[in-house]
């Protein structure tokens, strides 16, 4: 997420100096990871136990509205952390 935010602010690579943005895009990161991480631990024991029913469920809720649901997280942390953006000089 860092080199998302970084490429957005013109410096793809100017967001790991400032360690406030480090902490940041890592919580981005995670919160992306998570929802498939999360589908990998829940649907591969029922695919291994061929629970087909149970698959397309878990299928269908751990689908779109997980993720979803990780981008309104990802939405309130940057609605509630301060991005430490600096704006780039003015030129005079």
């Amino acid at each position: 997420m860092g080199f998302v935010v970084g490429t957005a602010t013109g410096d793809p690579t100017g967001w790991r100096e400032d360690p406030a943005m480090v902490k940041l895009c890592s919580k981005l990161t995670w919160l992306l990871v998570l929802p498939c991480v999360l589908r990998v631990v829940i649907e591969y024991p029922m695919y291994q136990a061929d629970a087909i029913g149970a698959l397309g469920t878990a299928k269908v809720i751990l689908g779109w509205p997980l993720q979803v649901a990780s981008l309104a997280a990802m939405g309130a942390v940057l609605t509630r952390s301060r991005t430490p953006v600096q704006p780039p000089p003015q030129p005079n």
